[in-house]
């Protein structure tokens, strides 16, 4: 018989890991039978962490290097006067900014086909009373289209950069801590003690790890 019959042999007679069939067993891991509210209530614990360290690099961190990043890529942005005139004026001229929204969002002019002629008609008569009651220029309008449609963007792309971000951060340290928990375990220099008692080689730190 060769050593590793013999060990094979050696690790199936000293197993404390049953494993004959039981009702109660939905999930094995490498320790034997785990229970469904063990793993329930471990995933809750796990979710929590992950969506609190989530929500807090976000907003401390994330969001704050997301700015960076769109100011590089888009530059600073300025309001156009119409918008800053509408913001310094009285509670009853707000309805303005809302009505540029309103039609930035439902009606923004693009290129049409032939079929949609009609259609682009009537948005162009809608942005003529839209003129006419906000009392401004075309070009004004244009400009806070413009505006808009950069200020999206530049939303778009702190939440990115953030969510990048905080993926990379978190993998990193989940690949650091990986590395430092290998390392430090005996079998990094001998992986015949891979074996010794296969298939439990299983510490605290790797639970961790792998939770």
């Amino acid at each position: 018989m060769s050593f590793s019959q013999e060990l094979f042999s050696l690790n199936i007679e000293n197993s404390t890991v049953s494993m004959e069939g039981n009702i109660d067993c939905k999930i094995k891991d490498i320790m034997g039978v785990v229970g469904l509210d063990y793993i329930g209530f471990n995933a809750a614990i796990f979710i929590s962490i992950v969506t609190a360290w989530r929500l807090i690099f976000t907003h401390f961190i994330g969001m704050r290097c997301g700015k960076y990043a769109a100011s590089l890529q888009y530059g600073k942005i300025q309001k156009p006067r119409l918008i800053s005139s509408i913001e310094k004026s009285k509670t009853s001229s707000k309805w303005k900014l809302r009505s540029l929204i309103h039609f930035y969002e439902n009606n923004f002019l693009d290129e049409t086909t032939e079929t949609e002629e009609k259609e682009t008609i009537s948005k162009y008569q809608k942005l003529d009373f839209l003129k006419n009651s906000l009392n401004c220029s075309k070009s004004e309008i244009a400009e806070c289209f413009k505006y808009f449609d950069l200020y999206n963007k530049y939303q778009d792309c702190c939440c990115k950069f953030s969510e990048q971000l905080w993926k990379a951060i978190t993998m990193l340290c989940l690949t650091i801590y990986g590395c430092f928990v290998m390392y430090h375990s005996e079998y990094f220099y001998n992986t015949k003690l891979l074996y010794m008692q296969w298939p439990q080689v299983y510490t605290s730190s790797i639970e961790f790890y792998y939770r």
